[in-house]
């Protein structure tokens, strides 16, 4: 039972309880940068008028890893759709705004600014 001048007891080895207690368990991979803060504050660059990848560039974290966590994240997914939900409306008040003529702007101007939204 010797190898290499190390013996080991086969009993202890094979035994279910100790085997636990010797070898701690080992995560996959790097451990996630997701936090409830991380999205919050995700969300609210993409209520801003941010897209995924601006506000990932901003936030220092991958477009991919943004995409897997909206898979593994059903929270993430739903506050990220409300956030564009939320951004649709304020764009589209702001153009009822410039179409009713609330700035008193030509009509030229009205569509420059539209366009530019």
């Amino acid at each position: 039972m010797a190898r290499s001048g190390f013996r080991y007891n086969p009993a202890v080895f094979c035994d279910p309880q100790v085997i636990p207690r010797l070898v701690p368990p080992r995560g996959r991979g790097r451990p996630t940068l997701f936090s409830p803060e991380l999205m919050e504050e995700f969300c609210g660059l993409i209520a801003d008028g941010n897209t995924v990848g601006e506000a990932a560039i901003k936030l220092d974290i991958g477009r991919r890893t943004v995409m897997t966590w909206f898979e593994q994240y059903p929270e993430f997914r739903k506050e990220y759709e409300e956030a564009v939900i939320f951004r649709n409306e304020c764009w589209l008040d702001d153009n009822v705004d410039i179409a009713k003529d609330v700035t008193s702007a030509s009509t030229a101007d009205r569509k420059m600014i539209c366009d530019q939204a």
